[in-house]
C-alpha cells in the first residue's frame, strides 16, 4: 500500500501576480464591464410587419428579419422590404 505525506505549497510572489493578472485580463471580466443597448424596429422604421417570425445576420452582416407580411433585411440605418 502506498503512503501519501502531506506537503505544504507556498506561492511565490511571481505566482500570485500572474494569478491576479489572468483573473483581471478574463473575458468574463471583460465582459461585465461592457453595457449593452437595445432598440427596436417598428412599421413606421419600415419594418413590413410587427409580427416577426425569425431573424438572421448573414456573412456581410446584413440583419434579415423574415415578418408576417415578406423578408426585411437591415443594414443598421434602414430597412429594405422585398414583399
Amino acid at each position: 500500500m502506498c503512503k501519501l505525506e502531506k506537503t505544504s505549497v507556498k506561492p511565490n510572489g511571481i505566482t500570485l501576480l500572474l494569478l491576479l493578472f489572468l483573473l483581471i485580463r478574463s473575458p468574463l471580466v471583460e465582459a461585465q464591464q461592457n453595457s449593452l443597448k437595445f432598440s427596436y424596429l417598428t412599421v413606421d422604421d419600415g419594418l413590413s410587419h410587427t409580427d416577426v417570425k425569425e431573424v438572421k445576420q448573414d456573412r456581410l452582416r446584413f440583419i434579415w428579419i423574415a415578418t408576417l407580411y415578406g423578408l426585411d433585411r437591415y443594414d443598421g440605418y434602414q430597412i429594405n422590404t422585398d414583399q
